[in-house]
């Protein structure tokens, strides 16, 4: 039992010094050696765990893979009495870029998830989960009447999984994701003008400290239909 123990610590401390080395030094330029240097053992026992720095990247990926899903049944369970479904997928958002601030190993698996070799076997897998999670939640929130007619579910699932992954690429671009809530508010703000209904978008908390603090929706803030 111990020695399970001891392995499986191991192997976690292995995929968190490989996060720590794929956020610094990249993926492709990341050594194994500093990994295990990192962690105090040999290349011999990373191998017993991982046989290669792209069995390192799709662990840490997979650690990752569930995390929309996490945190929308997370939501629901902290708030069960909210009334708008659109509110659960903006705090959804919020949650799982909350997560590039704090865990090392969100931060590395989304770096290493876009590289070519990585994203073909498991990127795009994970791209459409997210979409599909989307769309289930803006379709729960048609048929709570919180959407305009016109939207087309399975173009605004897509569009709001891309601008979620854009927040991201930018703000880690421009200031090591020390935005990214605030650049997450101003992509929330347009798409609630596009998705909601009057009496919905009114009553919606998107600023980046809408959740729990927020009491009040956008008033007049955002223009009306």
């Amino acid at each position: 039992m111990t020695s399970h123990r001891n392995k499986d610590n191991t192997r976690e401390r292995l995929l968190v010094a490989a996060a720590s080395v794929f956020e610094s030094q990249g993926y492709g330029q990341a050594r194994l050696t500093d990994i295990c240097r990192a962690v105090g053992v040999t290349k011999g026992a990373l191998y017993c765990h991982f046989p290669s720095k792209e069995a390192l990247a799709l662990a840490l990926l997979e650690k990752q893979a569930g995390v929309w899903h996490r945190q929308a049944a997370s939501v629901r369970l902290r708030q069960p009495s909210e009334p708008y479904r659109l509110q659960d997928l903006i705090d959804v958002t919020y949650a799982v870029l909350a997560d590039l601030r704090q865990d090392p190993v969100a931060r590395a698996a989304h770096r290493v998830l876009f590289q070519d070799r990585v994203f073909d076997l498991v990127g795009g897998m994970q791209v459409v989960s997210c979409v599909t999670l989307v769309r289930d939640m803006l379709h729960e929130a048609q048929h709570h009447g919180e959407l305009r007619r016109d939207v087309d579910l399975r173009e605004a699932a897509e569009g709001i999984v891309g601008s979620v992954i854009g927040v991201r690429v930018l703000s880690r671009a421009m200031c090591d994701y020390e935005d990214v809530t605030e650049r997450l508010e101003t992509m929330w703000r347009m798409w609630v003008t596009l998705l909601a209904v009057p009496t919905c978008r009114a009553a919606l908390r998107v600023g980046a400290l809408h959740a729990a603090m927020a009491p009040h929706g956008l008033s007049g803030d955002a223009p009306r239909d």
